[in-house]
C-alpha cells in the first residue's frame, strides 16, 4: 500500500512520521487522555517500547498489509498534534481508520478534517472500497467525527483485539462525499 509523501487539507498537513518527530509523539504516547482508546500496553507507553514502536512504524512504510500510520501536523505552526491511519481488518478486503489527538486540540474540527483527507487518498488513490471504524461506546467524541464524515452506525461487534465489543461504523466509495 503506497503510503502519501504529503496530504494536505485546509489547515493540516498528514505525512509519514520522520525520526525527527520522536519526542513529540513519546510526549503523544504517553498522554493518557489522548491514547485512552488506543491498543498499548504499558510497556509501549516507557520509552523504549514508544521508540520501538516509532521504528517499526517508519521500517514498515511501504511494506505489504501495514499499518498505515500518519503524522497530523498544523500548517500554521508545523506543530505534531497527532495521529491517524489506516490499519487492514484481519481475514478481509476492507480497512479500519483510526484517529486521535492530544486533547488540546480536540473539539476544533481537526479530526475530522484530517480524516477526510485521509479517507480522499484511500478511495481515490488507493482505490478502496469499504473502510470500518470499530469505536469504544464511550468514546462518543469519536463516534461523532465518523457521523460528520457519513459513516454508518452498524451497530455493535464484538473484536478479540479488544476483548470486548465496539460499534463499528463503515463507509462505502460510493457513498464518500467530499465537502
Amino acid at each position: 500500500m503506497k503510503i502519501p509523501d504529503k496530504l494536505e487539507s485546509e489547515r493540516l498537513i498528514i505525512r509519514p512520521l520522520v525520526y525527527d518527530d520522536f519526542e513529540a509523539y513519546f510526549s503523544f504516547i504517553r498522554d493518557h487522555k489522548a491514547t485512552q482508546y488506543l491498543s498499548l500496553n504499558q510497556e509501549q507507553r516507557t520509552r523504549r517500547g514508544s521508540k520501538e514502536m516509532f521504528d517499526l512504524i517508519i521500517e514498515n512504510y511501504g511494506k505489504d498489509n501495514q499499518i498505515f500510520v500518519l503524522a497530523v501536523v498544523r500548517k500554521e505552526d508545523n506543530k505534531y498534534i497527532g495521529s491517524l491511519g489506516l490499519y487492514p481488518v484481519e481475514d478481509s478486503s476492507d480497512w479500519e481508520v483510526f484517529y486521535t489527538l492530544l486533547p488540546e486540540y480536540w473539539g476544533q474540527g481537526y479530526a475530522t478534517e484530517a480524516t477526510r483527507r485521509l479517507l480522499t487518498y484511500a478511495f481515490f488513490k488507493l482505490n478502496l472500497d469499504r473502510i470500518l471504524a470499530y469505536i469504544f461506546p464511550e468514546n462518543e467524541a469519536s463516534a461523532r467525527v465518523a457521523e460528520r464524515l457519513g459513516m454508518k452506525d452498524l451497530g455493535f461487534v464484538p473484536r478479540k483485539k479488544y476483548q470486548r465489543e465496539v460499534k463499528v461504523y463503515t463507509l462505502l466509495k460510493s457513498r464518500f462525499f467530499l465537502k
